[in-house]
């Protein structure tokens, strides 16, 4: 079994090579790799070059324009995710862990391949210099639908996916409502497939300031975090996302998925929002001052 690891650069020349050590030094598992550069001014290209000419593992490498992370993925995953058994996300400032991908491999073994199916696991923070600095939160509830309506556990650089989460994800054109590629993922199977979560740390993730998206170690930075995002966010896009959810995706949906995504969707519009915070059967987010805030802004409108 081969898995694809798919990586999208940009000004990534100071840690670029520990990552690519690292995701070729992966133990137990085929890996090879593709990366998309977005438009690099830095030494990103050359070392990419010289990779792609001592590396045959490194079996594609386009220099492309700038178009952003959320869309240099996706078209990473539409040119390369559907020739192999599983695809992963790399960032390309982390240290990968030797048994990542065989990790992930394991478990996805487990679900039926016909099953849309994603991985994800915890991280271990560490400083510029791979100083350890703490462990992402374990989720409090779980990972699936009602989470992925409001909120990304799903960090984009510990997710693996199965064929059929590929296939699923690149059927339809991706919507200008997607706030992030791995939450679009993590939405998406979540409402027609299985969402697995490994509790072991699957990688070192640099804090170091110039992170596409930063996670703070603690609650404190991790809470401050989500308000100024939150804050800097025009309201609704929670409620866009996951309309052309069911635009999209509804079909390939549960009858109750379908169901659960429409009364989110209507309540964020202010539609019996009392009545829906209410319900114990609503989308929530993990922890329980941010589920607090969840329930303030749908009353606000918010969402």
């Amino acid at each position: 079994m081969e898995t694809r690891v798919l990586l999208s650069t940009y000004q990534g020349e100071r840690y670029l090579g520990a990552q690519l050590e690292s995701i070729f030094a992966q133990q137990g598992i085929d890996v090879t790799l593709a990366v998309r550069d977005d438009g690099s001014s830095d030494r990103t290209l050359e070392l990419l070059s010289a990779s792609a000419a001592a590396e045959p593992r490194l079996v594609a490498f386009e220099a492309g324009i700038n178009r952003g992370v959320i869309a240099s993925f996706e078209m990473l995953l539409r040119q390369h995710g559907r020739c192999c058994t599983h695809v992963a996300f790399a960032d390309q400032d982390d240290v990968w862990m030797p048994h990542k991908l065989h990790r992930a491999a394991s478990t996805l073994a487990t679900v039926d391949p016909a099953t849309p199916a994603l991985y994800c696991s915890r991280l271990t923070y560490t400083d510029r210099n791979l100083r350890p600095l703490g462990h992402s939160a374990l989720p409090r509830r779980p990972l699936g639908l009602d989470n992925a309506l409001v909120e990304n556990v799903a960090t984009g650089c510990t997710i693996v996916m199965n064929r059929a989460a590929v296939d699923l994800l690149v059927d339809k054109p991706w919507p200008d409502t997607v706030i992030m590629h791995d939450w679009w993922c993590y939405l998406v199977v979540g409402a027609c497939g299985r969402v697995l979560y490994d509790p072991d740390p699957s990688l070192f993730y640099r804090q170091h300031g110039a992170n596409a998206i930063g996670i703070g170690s603690t609650a404190v930075h991790r809470l401050a975090r989500r308000v100024r995002g939150q804050l800097a966010r025009p309201p609704g896009r929670c409620r866009q996302q996951a309309r052309d959810l069911l635009r999209l995706h509804g079909e390939h949906m549960p009858p109750e998925a379908r169901a659960r995504v429409t009364r989110f969707a209507e309540a964020a519009a202010g539609q019996g929002s009392l009545a829906y915070v209410r319900r114990g059967d609503r989308a929530y987010r993990q922890s329980l001052l941010d589920d607090a805030a969840l329930c303030t802004l749908l009353l606000l409108g918010r969402i």
